[in-house]
């Protein structure tokens, strides 16, 4: 639908988010976790991830877990700090 995404993070919309997280892959894992966020709010998860990894990995994959019922690959929370950071 959003063919072409804004160039900044902080000016993407819901649609721009899931567009972003659809194109890298990530719609059944990352997706679920951030639904309902915007652009500013997706760099703000990129950036609690930044300051402690391990322990922002292991409370996705919980939350990922308990609400839907789903597996967080390692590779695909690596696979989202990657774009995050070629966006940056």
């Amino acid at each position: 639908r959003c063919r072409e995404l804004p160039s900044s993070v902080t000016d993407w919309s819901h649609d721009h988010v899931r567009w972003f997280l659809l194109q890298k892959e990530l719609d059944k894992t990352i997706y679920p976790l951030c639904h309902r966020l915007e652009g500013p709010r997706l760099l703000a998860l990129y950036e609690m991830c930044l300051t402690n990894r391990e322990s922002m990995y292991q409370a996705l994959k919980f939350e990922l877990n308990v609400r839907h019922q789903s597996v967080l690959p390692i590779g695909d929370y690596l696979t989202f700090l990657h774009e995050m950071k070629l966006l940056t």
